[in-house]
């Protein structure tokens, strides 16, 4: 189905003769493109049509389809791309690292299937957050305004709903609740990231650095917990990472296509659909990118490329706008927010030494992370690292994205007006799961020699 509705919908990445693995690696982003989109859908359904039912979804999602699809192939360029072909040596791969990740990518499915068998709700966000509202609105005969009850105050009711519209249209195919919903959306999701990271960096790097990548994300093992959990957390991951490899593929020489931008700006506003935190991503990317672009090509520049990024952001934000106005309940944190408090848990310097040993803990939890195995890997790549030229922007956006997204999660953590040990202690290893496969992936994508990029404008 999400093959079907995707219809491998931004066939611009690839105009003439296509790079190996890059079928595969628009497939892996189809998924969450399409997911998200009809997610979207699913919610303004909702919200004329309470609990819209199978023949209703298929008929919109359908006629959206089709707009996609004309949207993409037609009006074609004139003057098409040049194709990139590889951007560095492949090199060869050692057979042990090739059998260590088929085996790992085996046990972690195999894994994956045993907790569904012994745990099919998965964690407690799962069944008390996100499903909880997927059966609100895949129930519903009433108004959508009762799933943000004042009542279920404990539920997060301002969240964003692509993981509940999701498993809610799910089910509206399945025509009954079932538990083997939200846990498809949950596997996609997490072994589609695995792959928008291997394969992103099979076009950018090689496949050496491919596999690299891929087993030190298998070997993580916090990582694919969560996408255990059925949480939101791993999803997030996905639209994050997407969204830097997409603006990758617009920053490499002689493939300038603009629409990759306005990709990029979409799978950005789709993380701002799945997490709050997302939207904090969402400001940060795009202005990093705006530094980054006026501070290297001048304003004018700057100001075009943000605003195709704007444009394709544009349709998700406005649901979500949407949603947030129909939302009765406002933001626990931005509720609690009182100068005097500020003044006073900002000049409270115990709460910034436990933030900051959190922090400490975190960074240097090998059970979860495996920071040593992906140093050591990257390293041993290469021994240095070397960024190279057309990845620049994308590496200095991701540290600009990093600083500001550390910066508002420090101040978040520093106005918490829950017990701060506990805050921490249950959101400080997720918020580090959102972001690993971007660590990964610019890990990886920095290490080795320097090889000269080969291009071809005639790839025949």
């Amino acid at each position: 189905l999400y093959l079907g509705e995707s219809l491998n919908a931004w066939q611009f990445l690839s105009r003439q003769k296509p790079v190996p693995g890059l079928m595969f690696f628009k497939i892996c982003l189809s998924f969450g493109l399409g997911a998200g989109v009809f997610s979207c859908v699913y919610f303004i359904l909702s919200l004329f049509n309470a609990g819209p039912g199978r023949n209703v979804v298929l008929a919109v999602e359908f006629a959206v389809t089709l707009l996609l699809a004309l949207f993409v192939f037609y009006p074609k360029p004139k003057k098409p791309a040049d194709e990139f072909i590889r951007s560095g040596a492949a090199g060869s791969i050692p057979k042990i690292i090739s059998a260590l990740f088929y085996s790992f990518l085996v046990l972690n499915i195999t894994a994956f299937a045993c907790v569904y068998i012994s745990n099919p709700h998965g964690g407690w966000d799962a069944w008390a957050i996100w499903n909880m509202r997927a059966r609100f609105l895949f129930r519903n005969t009433g108004v959508i305004t009762d799933i943000f009850s004042p009542a279920l105050w404990w539920s997060h009711v301002d969240y964003p709903l692509l993981i509940p519209g999701l498993v809610a249209r799910n089910w509206s195919y399945f025509g009954r609740e079932t538990t083997l919903a939200p846990f498809l959306i949950s596997f996609f999701f997490t072994f589609s990231c695995l792959g928008v990271l291997f394969l992103s960096l099979e076009i950018l790097r090689g496949r050496k650095y491919a596999m690299a990548s891929g087993l030190v994300l298998l070997l993580s093992p916090y990582y694919f917990y969560s996408g255990t959990t059925q949480y939101a957390d791993v999803p997030l991951s996905f639209f994050i990472l997407s969204s830097f490899a997409v603006m990758l593929f617009h920053d490499m020489p002689g493939y300038k296509d603009n629409r990759l931008l306005a990709l990029s700006g979409l799978l950005a506003s789709l993380a701002a659909w799945t997490k709050n935190e997302g939207l904090l991503f969402l400001l940060a990317l795009g202005s990093a990118r705006l530094v980054l672009t006026c501070l290297r090509n001048g304003y004018r520049k700057g100001l075009g490329e943000i605003i195709l990024f704007s444009a394709g952001a544009f349709p998700v934000l406005a649901v979500i706008i949407l949603f947030k106005n129909i939302v009765s309940m406002p933001n626990y944190f931005i509720s609690s927010l009182d100068p005097g408090v500020f003044i006073s848990k900002a000049f409270d310097f115990s709460r910034h030494a436990l933030i900051l040993k959190f922090l400490a803990s975190e960074l240097f939890n090998v059970k979860h992370w495996n920071l040593f195995p992906l140093l050591f890997i990257a390293g041993a790549l290469s021994g240095k690292f070397n960024i190279r030229p057309e990845n620049k922007p994308g590496v200095l956006a991701a540290c600009l994205v990093f600083l500001f997204s550390g910066a508002g999660y420090y101040l978040v953590f520093l106005l918490s007006p829950f017990n701060l040990e506990w805050h921490l202690s249950s959101s400080i290893a997720r918020l580090f799961a959102q972001f690993w496969p971007l660590v990964v992936f610019l890990a990886v994508l920095s290490a080795g020699r320097f090889h000269p990029p080969a291009y071809s404008k005639n790839p025949d």
